[in-house]
Formats: structure tokens, C-alpha cells, sequence
């Protein structure tokens, strides 16, 4: 794990991915380069690595709030908000494990980010949306005709190559 403070210092440092939460778009023991960042410079699809309750957490920014964030890993159903922590980072590049290698500052690789953000978000208002149904046959109508929405994502064109 990458210690806290080593974000700070003027050069980015890598980040080995451990989990499932990013899937397809980081996998297990790829690698990625962190740099320090400040709430502001966030936008909507940018990867943000910040710690969850002493764990290191590389997710997908898919909401922001001048004093919150909403993140969610691309295989997840829900994403969590959070209050901006004193330490984060962004992803500004991917070495994948099986070969290749991103570079998150490219505008096509932005632009297909920003797109795959929009479409979790709705997949997390859906599955909030789900709750208001009293458990049971509602709850299992709904979820059954919103289930296009709220699988995973799939492997996004220019982005999970």
C-alpha cells in the first residue's frame, strides 16, 4: 500500500490494483499512476483513489457536490458519497497487467469516461429507486425491468480495450 504522504510529493506513484470493483476497466494487478489532487479538479468519470476505512479505494467519480462525491467501481450496482477526504489522488495512467498502456489525459479516453459515469450514475439512481418498493413482488417487477440498467458496465468502445 502506498502511504498517505507519498502523495503529496511532487511525483506520481504507482498503485497496484487489488479487487474486482473496476472490472472490465481495471483488473486484478494492474497498475496505475496516482497523482495528489484537490476536490475541484475533479470531473464527472475522472478515477479517484482516495482511503475508505483503511483501505485504498480506486473508483470512478460518477457525481460531484462542492463538498461530496458519489464513486462507484465500474462493476458495482451503487455507489457511496462520501465528504472529500484530505488526501486523494487521480488515475493518470493505466499499465495493464496483461500488456498495454492508458493514458486517462486523452480527450477521446475523457469523453468515453465521462460517458460510462453517466450511465452508472443512472444504474445507482435506479437501484436507489428500488428501495421505495416494499420488499417483495414490487420490489421484484421493478428490479426485473430495470435489470438492462443495472448490470455492470460492459466493456465501453475506446475505453476497456
Amino acid at each position: 500500500m502506498v502511504p498517505l504522504d507519498a502523495w503529496l510529493a511532487d511525483q506520481p506513484v504507482c498503485v497496484q490494483v487489488a479487487g474486482h470493483s473496476m472490472v472490465p476497466f481495471l483488473e486484478e494487478n494492474d497498475r496505475v499512476w496516482v497523482a495528489s489532487a484537490k476536490p475541484e479538479g475533479f470531473s464527472i468519470g475522472d478515477i479517484i483513489v482516495f482511503m475508505r476505512d483503511q483501505e485504498l479505494v480506486v473508483h470512478r467519480v460518477v457525481a460531484l457536490r462542492p463538498n461530496r462525491f458519489l464513486e462507484m467501481g465500474d462493476a458495482q450496482e451503487r455507489g457511496n458519497w462520501h465528504s472529500w477526504p484530505e488526501h486523494l489522488g487521480r488515475v493518470l495512467s493505466v499499465r495493464r497487467a496483461k500488456g498495454g498502456e492508458l493514458d486517462l489525459g486523452e480527450a477521446s479516453l475523457r469523453l468515453a469516461s465521462a460517458r460510462r459515469a453517466r450511465l452508472m450514475r443512472l444504474r445507482h439512481l435506479v437501484s436507489v429507486a428500488s428501495d421505495i418498493f416494499p420488499a417483495g413482488l414490487l420490489r421484484r417487477a421493478f428490479r426485473k425491468l430495470a435489470r438492462p440498467l443495472l448490470r455492470p458496465s460492459k466493456p465501453f468502445p475506446g475505453l476497456d480495450e
